[in-house]
């Protein structure tokens, strides 16, 4: 009778082994295979961090370009405030297509 047990014990383990072996999902079956995969990954988490350093860059970039473009509308404002008669609460209340108009108005 130990002989019948240590046999169904080992089909029992043999089977539940190739199960186990058969159920992988997406595993590589050859070494070549496991290392092009392992270069995919690492290329995949290059391309991400350099994906977050251009969202950083972009980011940067569009603040300077608001920066820039309030630069150049107090630059418009101080202008008006010299070469114009209006005063300067009205100027700080007109918006960019107003501040353009009046710039055009007196010759710039």
């Amino acid at each position: 009778m130990k002989h019948v047990w240590a046999w169904i014990l080992g089909l029992g383990t043999l089977a539940g082994a190739l199960y186990v072996w058969w159920s992988r999902k997406n595993a590589a079956n050859t070494w070549a295979l496991a290392l092009e995969t392992q270069r995919f990954r690492e290329l995949a988490a290059r391309n991400y961090a350099r994906a977050e350093e251009h969202v950083k860059a972009a980011d940067a970039t569009e603040q300077s370009i608001k920066d820039a473009l309030d630069a150049v509308q107090e630059s418009q404002r101080a202008i008006l405030l010299v070469a114009s008669e209006l005063p300067p609460s009205k100027i700080y209340e007109m918006d960019n297509a107003q501040i353009a108009a009046a710039l055009t108005d007196i010759g710039f």
